[in-house]
């Protein structure tokens, strides 16, 4: 039985995955949480290690670089590489300014936490408040479930993650006409560095793969991977 692997994003709860679970018959589904990138990327390292058949990736934005990393170091156990609304840095004109700012936020937290003021306590998130708010507002849903100095970080590892110069996996990127990778040019580089890629755009009003309807996603993931893979 293959598997896909399931990556969250910048909220890293493995639980955003759970309505696809019996969404793909014939597949063992995997997820797994991302709050401490690092511990992270281990796990996915050895998820994909572990692997005796090629793996499909099913990422939600910043989860792809976690893919991609994984992928470079065990080029042959990788099948496929599905990412929903992917956002990579490099492609966006504020990135040293962002990178600048968020290291001097991160420097205040780790001081923070140093003397032991970082928070104990997080509450649980309903993401479908998400959809009813403006793109800006997800950070503060993501935020308050997870320590500051770890969503920092992560954010560090955005700012610093460089695309390889070409990935050669099958990959289906699914876009959201209000999310980040809005406009002809960004999705025309990307297409140069994912040369067999497959590129769609669902939902009139989405952002993200929160946003985007569940059965949108679903039946446009099965179509592509019964055209696409053995």
């Amino acid at each position: 039985m293959k598997t896909i692997i399931c990556i969250p994003g910048l909220g890293g709860r493995a639980n955003l995955f759970n309505k696809y679970k019996g969404s793909f018959p014939g597949f063992n589904i995997k997820t797994l949480d991302v709050i401490a990138w690092q511990e992270a990327q281990a796990k996915v390292d050895q998820m994909l290690a572990d692997e005796t058949e090629g793996v499909i990736f099913f990422c939600s934005c910043y989860g792809a670089q976690f893919a991609l990393r994984a992928m470079e170091k065990y080029p042959v156990k990788t099948e496929a590489l599905i990412v929903v609304e992917p956002f990579f840095m490099e492609f966006v004109w504020w990135r040293k300014i962002g990178y600048f700012l968020n290291n001097l936020v991160l420097l205040i937290i780790r001081g923070t936490h140093a003397i032991g003021l970082g928070r104990s306590k997080f509450k649980e998130v309903d993401y479908n408040m998400v959809e009813k708010q403006p793109l800006f507002f997800q950070p503060f849903y993501d935020i308050s479930h997870q320590g500051s100095k770890d969503y920092f970080e992560k954010l560090k590892d955005i700012a610093t993650f460089k695309l390889p110069p070409k990935v050669e996996t099958k990959t289906l990127f699914i876009f959201s006409p209000r999310g980040f990778m809005r406009g002809l040019k960004k999705r025309a580089r990307l297409q140069k560095i994912f040369i067999n890629g497959d590129y769609i755009e669902l939902g009139p009003n989405s952002h993200t793969i929160v946003t985007l309807a569940f059965q949108d996603i679903t039946t446009a993931i099965k179509k592509w991977i019964g055209e696409n893979l053995k």
